[in-house]
C-alpha cells in the first residue's frame, strides 16, 4: 500500500535537488521511509530526512553476520535546532525495538521519532552490501544462489548529547542487542525446556492439579509466554540444617546465560528458593528488572524436580528449574475459563461460593475473577484468592476504601490492591499511598497499574519489592485504617485535623471560615496538617505595611524519603501575590537558588483572599541550607519587603554567618560609612570578602555585642580582639586584610550605638553610631571631635561635631556617594564664620534613598519622614539633663564621657520642618 507522505517527501526531494537523483537512491528513500508519518515529515525537513537515510545506508555498506553497528551523531536540522541521531543496523531478532527504547529511557534520553525499516539484504563473501530490497511476507529476492539476510535499520532522533554521552550510550545499546542475540538463540532451547518439564510433572499424576500443570506449561510454549531465561539449581540441606544453593551452568539461558558470562551472582537475579508443600509449582517475581522486551521485574515459574519424593532427616537434595519471562499481553484479556491452572482456580472459587450461576452475585463473582490481575491469580493460593474474591464482592459498589495485601510465598515482594471511591482518586492520592507503603513496608521499589471500570471504585494495583527480604511484620489491618485516613474527601481530612487538634468550639469557628478555601491543586499536593499550619502562618499575622503585601515567610525541611531532605521556603500574602520578578531576586541576594516554585490562591470563605508562594531551595553553592537559619531567613526576607532592610549582597550573612536582618544592617552601617570617608573598595568586593570569611564576620560582631550590649553588663572585648587578630593572619589576600582592619578601626572607634535600644520589644529600622574620629587611621581631615553617622534603608546621615559645644544646621543633601564630604567642607567653612558664637563648629547632612517620582507634595513627605528618623536616631545617642543631672539614654552603653550637648538648627532643604 502506498504511503502518501513519503510520496509527498520524494516529490519535495525532487524539487529540492540541484541535480537529479538517481532511481536507485529513490527507491532505498521510498523503501526506508515506507512507513513516514506525517508527523514526521515537513517540506522544511525534506533534506533533513534525506541525509538521516543516506547516513544509514552508508552505514551499512558492509557488517558481518551476527554484528551491531552503532552510530550516534549530532546533526544541525536548522539554523538553531540539532538532533542526535542514533544509527543501527543489525540482525532482525524479535524485541530489538522495545529493547532499545528500554535502554534509551534509561538514559534519560526524549525520543522524538523512530524509524525502522526491515530489509532482505544480499552481501558478497566480504560482507559488502551488494542489493536490498525491504522485506514483504509475500517476496523473497534471490541473488546467485544467496539466500538474503534479514536485517533492521534502526534509527532513533533523539536530544543531542555529549561526546561521554554518546560513548556511554553506545555501549549501552550494543549490551542490550547482545542480550537480545541471547535471548532469542536461546528461546528454542528454553521452549523444550519446559517441553520437558510438562512432561515430567505429567508422570507424577499426584492429583487433578497436575493435569493443569501440564497444560499450563504446554499452554506458555504456544506463544503465551515470552521466554528471557532460565536455569536449575541443586539446593541442598545440610546436617546442621544450612541450605546451599548451586546453578548449574549447563542449563544456563537466555539472559542467565548472559549475566553468568558478565560475572553477575545468578542467585541474586532469582527469587528465593523456597519449598512449597502444596504444588510442584511457585509463580514468583525475579529480584531483578531487564532491558529486554519490558522493563519490569521478570515473571518466575519454580518448579520443584523432587517433589513428593520422600527425604530423609539426615539429609536432602532437590532440584528447582527456574523459567523467567513475562506472560504475554494477550493474556489480560484471555477469558480466564481458556487459561489452564486459572480455569481450575475459578472453578473452586465458584463452586465454593454457593451461588445460584444465574444470580447477580454470581456473575459478579466471575466478573471479579475476569477483571483481577492475571500475575495475582498466579500467584495466589486457591483458598487465599477465594477469601479475596469474597471479600471484594461483598465490598462491591460501597463508596469506601479498601486495602488487600498479600506477600508473595518467596517473601520478597507484596501485592497490594487498594480501591478508591473513583471521584477522590487522582495522581497525588496514587502518590502518597504509593510513598507510604514503600515506608511501610521497606520496600525498594513500588510499581503500581491502575484499573478503572464503571464502578464507583477505582482499583490501584501496587506491588512492592523487597529484595534484601528484611520486610517489617506489617498488619493489614491496621494499613488499611492509614490509607483509608489518607484517601478521605480532602475536606473531611482537614475537618478531623482540626477537631483532632483544637478544642471543638475553636475546631468550628476555624472550619467555617477555611474549609471550602484551599484550591484543588494546593489539595493535591499538600495534607490537612499543612494546611493547618499554613492557616496558623496567616491567622497569627497582623496586618502588613505600606510597602508589601507580604505577611509572613516560613522556612522549613521536608524529608521526601529516608536518604532525601528538601529545603523550602513559604510566603504569606494578602491584596495581591508576591510577583516571582519581585521573590527571585530577594534569595538570589541572600545567596539562594530556586528549583521549583508554586503558587496557591486561598479563596476565605469571608471573601479575604491570601496567596501562598512556595520555593523549593538550595544555596548557590548547591548545598543544603542548615535548619538553624530558619528564622534569620523568615525575618530577613520579611524585612526586606517591609523595606527593613535593602535587597542587596548583604543579606547572604543569613545563610552564611547566621546574621539576623538587624545585625546586618548594622554591618551596612560601618560599610556605608567606610565608603563615605572614602575607603577605596568598592561595595559589592566588600560584600564579597565578607562572605570568603564568615568567622571574621562573626568575630566582629562579637566585638559589637560584646561592647554595646547592656545586657552583657561590662564585658570584656579583649578576647574577641583576639579572635579578630588570630583570623586575620589566615585572610588569604592583602585586600581583605586591609579591608577588615578598616572595619575594626571604626569598630573600636566607635563609642555609643542605639542597636540595642528595642521599641516594643522590636529592633529598630534604623542604626545609629558614635564614632571618635581622630581615632580612625587615615580619615579625612580635619576629624572632628564627634561624629555620629545613621543609617536606615530609607535614610544615611551624619552629623559632624568638632567640639563638645558646638552648633549648626542640619541639611537635606542630594549628594549620595559623598554627602559628608559635603558637610564637612561646610562645617570648616563655618569654623570661622562663626568662631565668635561659638568657638568651634558643627554640621549635620542626610539623603533620601526612596524618593518617589510622584508630585511635589510626596516628595517633601518623604524627605520630612527621613528628617524625622534623622533627628531621632540623633537623639537616641545623647544625654539628657534632668533636674540638674545627666540622664544617659536608655540601653545606651556609652564609652565616653558624658554629652548632654546637642545644639541643631534648620539648614538647606529643612528650614520648614522645625
Amino acid at each position: 500500500m502506498k504511503n502518501s507522505v513519503t510520496d509527498r517527501l520524494i516529490r519535495a526531494l525532487s524539487r529540492a535537488a540541484q541535480k537529479p537523483i538517481d532511481s536507485d537512491t529513490l527507491d532505498f528513500i521510498k523503501e526506508y521511509y515506507h512507513r513516514l508519518s506525517g508527523q514526521d515529515f515537513s517540506p522544511s525537513r525534506t533534506q533533513h530526512l534525506f541525509d538521516a537515510a543516506m547516513r544509514h545506508f552508508d552505514l551499512a555498506k558492509r557488517r558481518r553476520p551476527g554484528q551491531h553497528i552503532v552510530d550516534i551523531s549530532n546533526v544541525d536540522i536548522g539554523e538553531d535546532e540539532s538532533v542526535a541521531l542514533v544509527s543501527i543496523v543489525t540482525d532482525d531478532r524479535p524485541f530489538i525495538i522495545d529493547s532499545l527504547v528500554i535502554t534509551l529511557n534509561k538514559f534519560g534520553k526524549r525520543l522524538d521519532r523512530t524509524i525502522h525499516p526491515l530489509f532482505e539484504v544480499i552481501r558478497d563473501n566480504r560482507h559488502k552490501l551488494v542489493s536490498l530490497h525491504r522485506y514483504r511476507t509475500d517476496t523473497i529476492h534471490h541473488h546467485q544462489d544467496k539466500h538474503p539476510l534479514l536485517e533492521s535499520f534502526i534509527q532513533f532522533e533523539i536530544d543531542p548529547v555529549s561526546q561521554d554521552e554518546s560513548a556511554s550510550l553506545k555501549k549501552g545499546l550494543i549490551k542490550v542487542l547482545d542480550h537480545v542475540d541471547t535471548v532469542t538463540s536461546d528461546w528454542e532451547a528454553m521452549r523444550s525446556a519446559t517441553y520437558f518439564l510438562a512432561d515430567m510433572v505429567e508422570r507424577k499424576q499426584q492429583g487433578p492439579a497436575f493435569a493443569e500443570y501440564h497444560a499450563l506449561l504446554r499452554w506458555m510454549v504456544e506463544d503465551n509466554f515470552a521466554f528471557i531465561g532460565y536455569c536449575e539449581v541443586d539446593q541442598t540441606l545440610d546436617s546442621k540444617r544450612t541450605v546451599k544453593n548451586k546453578v548449574d551452568p549447563r542449563s544456563l539461558s537466555g539472559i542467565l546465560r548472559a549475566y553468568y558470562h558478565e560475572k553477575l551472582n545468578i542467585l541474586d537475579i532469582l527469587p528465593p528458593l523456597v519449598e512449597s508443600k502444596t504444588s510442584p509449582l511457585i509463580f514468583t517475581k525475579a529480584r531483578k528488572r531487564v532491558q529486554i522486551h519490558r522493563a519490569n521485574y521478570l515473571d518466575c515459574i519454580l518448579i520443584d524436580h523432587n517433589y513428593g519424593e520422600s527425604k530423609t532427616t539426615a539429609k536432602r537434595s532437590r532440584r528447582v528449574s527456574c523459567i523467567l519471562g513475562f506472560l504475554a499481553g494477550s493474556t489480560a484479556t484471555m477469558a480466564i475459563s481458556s487459561i489452564p491452572h486459572l480455569r481450575s482456580k475459578a472453578a473452586y472459587i465458584l463452586s465454593e461460593s454457593t451461588l445460584r450461576k444465574r444470580s447477580y452475585a454470581y456473575k459478579a463473582l466471575r466478573n471479579i475473577l475476569e477483571t483481577l490481575p492475571r500475575e495475582m491469580i498466579f500467584q495466589l493460593g486457591s483458598k487465599a484468592l477465594y477469601s479475596l474474591c469474597m471479600t471484594l464482592l461483598n465490598q462491591q459498589e460501597r463508596r469506601r476504601t479498601r486495602v488487600h495485601l498479600n506477600q508473595n510465598v518467596c517473601k520478597h515482594f507484596f501485592t497490594c490492591l487498594v480501591y478508591v471511591p473513583r471521584d477522590i482518586f487522582n495522581t497525588g492520592l496514587r502518590r502518597r499511598i504509593h510513598d507510604h507503603l514503600k515506608h511501610r513496608l521497606g520496600a525498594s521499589e513500588v510499581t503500581f497499574n491502575v484499573y478503572f471500570s464503571d464502578s464507583i471504585l477505582t482499583r490501584i494495583h501496587f506491588t512492592a519489592y523487597c529484595p534484601k527480604l528484611d520486610a517489617p511484620e506489617v498488619d493489614g489491618g491496621q494499613l488499611e485504617l492509614e490509607i483509608q485516613d489518607m484517601a478521605q474527601d480532602w475536606g473531611d481530612q482537614l475537618a478531623a485535623a482540626m477537631i483532632k487538634k483544637y478544642p471543638l468550639d475553636r475546631a468550628r469557628e476555624t472550619l467555617s471560615r477555611w474549609q471550602h478555601s484551599f484550591p484543588p491543586r494546593y489539595q493535591l499536593d499538600h495534607t490537612a496538617e499543612d494546611a493547618i499550619q499554613d492557616i496558623e502562618e496567616i491567622e497569627q499575622q497582623i496586618q502588613p505595611s505600606e510597602d508589601s503585601n507580604l505577611l509572613a515567610a516560613r522556612f522549613f525541611l521536608h524529608q521526601k524519603s529516608p536518604e532525601l531532605t528538601t529545603t523550602h521556603l513559604r510566603l504569606y500574602s494578602t491584596r495581591a501575590a508576591m510577583p516571582l520578578s519581585d521573590a527571585l531576586p530577594i534569595l538570589d541576594h541572600m545567596g539562594i537558588r530556586v528549583l521549583g516554585e508554586h503558587p496557591y490562591r486561598i479563596n476565605c470563605d469571608d471573601d479575604t483572599t491570601y496567596w501562598i508562594n512556595h520555593f523549593e531551595i538550595v544555596r548557590n553553592t548547591g548545598e543544603d541550607i542548615s535548619p538553624d537559619f530558619a528564622e534569620h531567613i523568615e525575618q530577613t526576607f520579611k524585612s526586606v519587603c517591609a523595606g527593613f532592610s535593602e535587597n542587596d549582597g548583604f543579606n547572604q550573612l543569613t545563610i552564611v554567618a547566621g546574621f539576623s536582618w538587624h545585625q546586618i544592617n548594622v554591618l551596612r552601617c560601618y560599610v556605608r560609612y567606610l565608603r563615605q570617608i572614602r575607603l577605596r573598595y568598592g561595595e559589592a568586593y566588600i560584600v564579597e570578602t565578607m562572605v570568603r570569611n564568615p568567622l571574621l564576620v562573626q568575630a566582629l560582631a562579637e566585638l559589637f555585642a560584646a561592647r554595646f550590649d547592656p545586657a552583657r553588663g561590662e564585658s570584656d572585648a579583649s578576647g574577641a580582639l583576639e579572635q579578630i587578630e588570630q583570623l586575620l593572619e589566615q585572610v588569604q589576600t592583602l585586600d581583605e586584610e586591609r579591608i577588615f582592619r578598616a572595619l575594626l578601626d571604626v569598630f573600636s572607634a566607635t563609642k555609643r550605638t542605639n542597636y540595642f535600644q528595642l521599641e516594643n520589644g522590636e529592633f529598630k529600622h534604623y542604626v545609629a553610631i558614635k564614632i571618635s574620629s581622630r581615632e580612625i587611621p587615615r580619615i579625612p581631615e580635619p576629624a572632628p571631635r564627634h561624629e555620629i553617622f545613621v543609617y536606615s534603608p530609607r535614610i544615611e546621615g551624619v552629623h559632624l561635631r568638632f567640639g563638645d559645644v558646638a552648633r549648626g544646621g542640619l541639611r537635606w543633601s542630594d549628594r549620595p556617594e559623598d554627602y559628608r564630604t559635603e558637610v564637612l567642607g561646610l562645617v570648616k567653612a563655618q569654623q570661622v564664620k562663626n568662631a565668635v558664637i561659638v568657638p568651634v563648629g558643627s554640621k549635620g547632612g542626610f539623603v533620601a534613598k526612596k524618593l518617589p517620582t510622584a508630585d511635589r507634595d510626596a516628595i517633601q513627605s518623604e524627605v520630612i519622614r527621613c528628617y524625622q528618623t534623622f533627628i531621632s536616631a540623633l537623639l537616641d545617642l545623647t544625654d539628657n539633663i534632668s533636674g540638674g543631672k545627666i540622664v544617659p539614654p536608655k540601653n545606651c552603653v556609652r564609652l565616653d564621657g558624658d554629652d548632654p550637648y546637642l545644639v541643631v538648627a534648620a539648614d538647606k532643604g529643612t528650614a520648614t520642618f522645625s
